[in-house]
């Protein structure tokens, strides 16, 4: 199947022939990884100041806390 054929008929090539679907898509991208950049950082300040496993729990629950709240209030509300 030639390129013109996967344009015609759909896939991720027609998708990123959109341009506001490629600024939608790198914008999300980009967010996406700095949220991992972030936990990752959080995890390993938190082990370089305290060096204990329960932390490093503790600051996990905690970066849920907001979904355990905001959550329901998003399913309710589509």
């Amino acid at each position: 199947m030639n390129n013109k054929n996967k344009l015609k008929n759909g896939g991720i090539a027609r998708a990123f022939s959109s341009r506001n679907f490629r600024l939608f898509w790198y914008g999300h991208f980009s967010f996406i990884i700095d949220v991992w950049v972030n936990r990752i950082t959080v995890a390993w300040l938190t082990w370089e100041l305290t060096n204990s496993e329960t932390w490093l729990g503790y600051m996990g629950a905690a970066s849920m806390v907001p979904m355990l709240f905001l959550g329901p209030l998003t399913v309710t509300s589509s």
